[in-house]
């Protein structure tokens, strides 16, 4: 499922766009329409990411990075290339005995988990910032904390087992999770409810479906980096499902919804779509429809 979604989203804006139309060398006259009786019926492809110009792709192209991403990410774990020991001595008193046997417990860190959190969540979060018209500095407070959270994350894994360290910095990633939720519920919804329709009912249900998966990761790093309660292989599967939900299930909901709801549509120009020879915006539906 993630190769299929990442092929149909990368073929979606890497195919280019025909803007201009192509008629025969001798035609001398283009009519502006044609006829009313002869005006062609939609076709699949009229529906289609393939026939959307650069602008509105913004979408299809985050969607193609993070699953990106997260392939690469999943390939340099499979071939151990993004591992890590972590070193913890452990000391088991023995009975009837004033002795203290001492153990050396070395245990994988998959950091590459990280560097894919830390690359593709703020691509996700910019996703429901655009989905629902969240300003450009909430959106900016939303990714901070978002990479702080992270990288508070990957400290707490590597800290001393038995420590302050581990659970400091597990705090300071539940603080930073606690302001991108509040940036996604709070302000994103009020954005969301004011704009109204389709666009505002389905960001509140994407973006409710993205905490509830975001909100078993700090679980699942207590039970396992936290407490060690489950097993290195246990890590890997829990984490492996909730990418999968948190990356490639979001992506196709998102792109779904988006080819068969024109409303949910961001159209991006300026240096996004035409490079610097024009001025940059970002226009929602119902600014085109209003010519603002």
């Amino acid at each position: 499922m993630l190769v299929a979604t990442l092929l149909f989203t990368a073929l979606s804006w890497m195919i280019p766009v025909v803007r201009t139309p192509i008629h025969p060398r001798h035609q001398h006259t283009i009519p502006t329409s044609p006829p009313i009786n002869q005006t062609p019926s939609p076709t699949p492809l009229s529906f289609s990411p393939l026939a959307r110009p650069q602008s509105k792709r913004i979408f299809h192209i985050l969607t193609t990075l993070i699953t990106l991403i997260a392939t690469l990410s999943y390939f340099s774990m499979a071939t151990s290339h993004a591992v890590l020991y972590h070193h913890t001595v452990v000391h088991t008193p023995v009975s009837h005995a004033p002795i203290r046997l001492t153990h050396d417990i070395y245990r994988q860190v998959f950091w590459a988990h990280y560097v894919d959190w830390a690359l593709s969540t703020p691509l996700v979060l910019l996703d429901l910032a655009l989905l629902a018209g969240l300003s450009g500095a909430h959106t900016l407070l939303a990714v901070v904390a978002d990479v702080v959270m992270v990288l508070c994350g990957l400290f707490a894994a590597l800290g001393q087992h038995g420590t302050g360290q581990r659970w400091g910095w597990f705090a300071f990633a539940c603080v930073a999770f606690l302001a991108v939720v509040w940036q996604l519920v709070v302000n994103g919804r009020r954005v969301a409810v004011a704009r109204g329709g389709d666009a505002g009912r389905f960001y509140q249900a994407l973006a409710a479906y993205t905490v509830v998966v975001w909100l078993a990761y700090p679980i699942i790093w207590g039970v396992v980096s936290g407490s060690r309660r489950l097993s290195v292989d246990g890590e890997v599967i829990a984490y492996g499902v909730l990418d999968v939900l948190a990356k490639v299930v979001f992506g196709a909901v998102l792109l779904g919804a988006h080819m068969v709801t024109p409303e949910l549509g961001v159209e991006v120009g300026g240096f996004w779509a035409n490079g610097l020879n024009k001025e940059g915006m970002v226009r929602l539906p119902e600014e085109q429809e209003n010519g603002g």
